[in-house]
């Protein structure tokens, strides 16, 4: 990524979300930045996604479209991991570490989504 180069958001979500996301493209050779981060450790339940205070996931130009595809692959996996699960036994959230009945697919605490359960992915 050069200086001069514009960043994108490629994605917005809460803190945990955003960060998960950041490292998923990381771990893939995508340089991500975060974006009104501390709004979404500070404030949590402010931060939902695509809302006001939603932490937000930037990638350089040159690389949206990797990053797009990447986050569409971890939607879909994580997809068909809600649907195995969704009746299952009880899960612990990824953000605040609540223990969640099986049936539901968010934390009823701080609504995180149980996709992010790192175990899961």
């Amino acid at each position: 990524m050069s200086e001069e180069e514009k960043l994108i958001i490629v994605f917005a979500g809460n803190i945990s979300q955003a960060d998960l996301v950041k490292h998923i493209l990381e771990a893939h050779g995508i340089k991500a930045f975060l974006k009104d981060e501390s709004l979404g450790t500070i404030a949590p339940w402010y931060a939902a996604p695509g809302g006001a205070g939603a932490v937000k996931v930037q990638v350089a130009e040159s690389d949206v479209e990797n990053a797009l595809i990447l986050i569409k692959e971890m939607s879909s996996q994580s997809l068909k991991e809600q649907t195995k699960h969704s009746s299952g036994k009880p899960w612990r959230c990824p953000a605040c570490g609540e223990e969640i009945e099986g049936q539901f697919n968010r934390c009823w605490k701080c609504q995180t989504s149980r996709l992010l359960d790192l175990n899961e992915l």
